[in-house]
């Protein structure tokens, strides 16, 4: 009886221990299975996010580089940073002359005029008739191309009754600016025709 119930207890043990490696082999490959299905999950998932964090990022890049111009010419300053709403009402306007800045950001040039125009604009900004301008040409094509703006950074004078002949200037000597403007508001106050540019 002895050796039946150790026959019968080890042919149990026995078919515990196949159970066992049968559950066994059965839950490794479950959860190979599983873990295929985690990678191939997780990858798209992580590919997803990564795909919403670059079109993000393109669209806060996208939002800062339009706001650039501000950020250059300062909001507190007395040049008028121009978009096409404000344009025509601010360059044509009959009673004021306006001195048009026509920069870019890429051009070290321009960036080096920046202050010293905002400088020249505090200085003049006693003078009543007399506006200080600012645009971009990337912002405003139809205008640049108007102006024929080939190089930069380039000024623009508007007097008052010349309003469709602007007097263009290169900015070659920065000194001179001031003097410019100056020469060609009293040519213009004596009636003389100004349609010289240099």
């Amino acid at each position: 009886m002895d050796s039946r119930r150790s026959l019968s207890s080890s042919a149990s043990t026995l078919k515990n221990q196949k159970k066992q490696v049968g559950i066994m082999s059965r839950l490794q490959l479950w959860w190979i299975k599983i873990r295929r299905i985690d990678m191939e999950y997780f990858s798209w998932v992580f590919m997803s996010l990564f795909s919403v964090a670059a079109v993000l990022l393109l669209i806060y890049l996208a939002s800062t580089v339009k706001d650039e111009p501000q950020i250059r010419m300062k909001n507190d300053s007395k040049v008028q940073v121009l978009d096409f709403d404000s344009y025509s009402s601010v360059v044509y306007s009959p009673d004021k002359d306006v001195v048009l800045f026509i920069f870019t950001t890429w051009c070290g040039h321009c960036l080096d005029y920046i202050p010293e125009y905002m400088q020249l604009a505090e200085k003049l900004a006693h003078v009543q008739d007399l506006t200080f301008a600012a645009i971009q040409p990337r912002d405003m094509p139809p205008i640049a191309r108007s102006l024929d703006v080939r190089s930069f950074p380039v000024f623009y004078l508007f007097l008052r009754g010349q309003k469709d002949k602007p007097i263009r200037w290169l900015a070659e000597d920065r000194k001179h600016l001031e003097a410019w403007i100056a020469q060609y508001r009293e040519k213009n106050a004596q009636g003389i025709d100004s349609s010289y540019s240099k």
